[in-house]
């Protein structure tokens, strides 16, 4: 029974499907989901904020050294500077911004695993601090039931 030129042509199409399913599957899809090497991200957020009122303390008027209520605005500017293979290096620089021109800036330099944006081994002859969990973000595909570990940068510690 000879085979239908249809039947032929539905063949082809359904191995190149096939063949097209799993590239993007196993050559796409991980590609995507790293982090990548061209990040450079700006947030700005605003409220209020309670600081150190420098001029009281030194004053010394103690009752009204810490403000309150304090209008803030925070700049974050997260970007990568060089990476190596799944590895990159991240810098991420936040100021708060009070009024009088008070401008306190804070900067980290993180080796991050592109995937899954945990703490990685620093290439040679890179600078970063050491620290352990996730410092600028949750994986691209986080697992719904994993519990992930934050790291704070304030205590040089991680929270959960």
């Amino acid at each position: 029974m000879p085979i239908r030129r249809s039947s032929i042509v539905l063949i082809v199409l359904g191995v190149i499907l096939v063949v097209l399913a799993a590239l993007t599957k196993f050559v796409v899809e991980p590609s995507v989901s790293k982090m990548p090497t061209s990040l450079d991200v700006t947030n700005t957020f605003t409220g209020t904020g309670t600081l150190l009122n420098a001029a009281a303390v030194q004053a010394g008027d103690m009752q009204n050294a810490v403000a309150r209520d304090v209008p803030v605005s925070v700049v974050r500017h997260t970007y990568v500077s060089d990476s190596e293979g799944d590895t990159a290096i991240v810098h991420d620089d936040f100021t708060v911004n009070a009024p009088n021109g008070v401008s306190l800036p804070t900067n980290h330099t993180y080796a991050i695993d592109r995937t899954t944006m945990g703490a990685a081994d620093a290439p040679t002859g890179q600078q970063v601090e050491e620290h352990e969990g996730l410092t600028i973000g949750l994986p691209i595909n986080p697992d719904a039931g994993a519990e992930y570990t934050l790291y704070d940068f304030a205590p040089s510690r991680p929270s959960r």
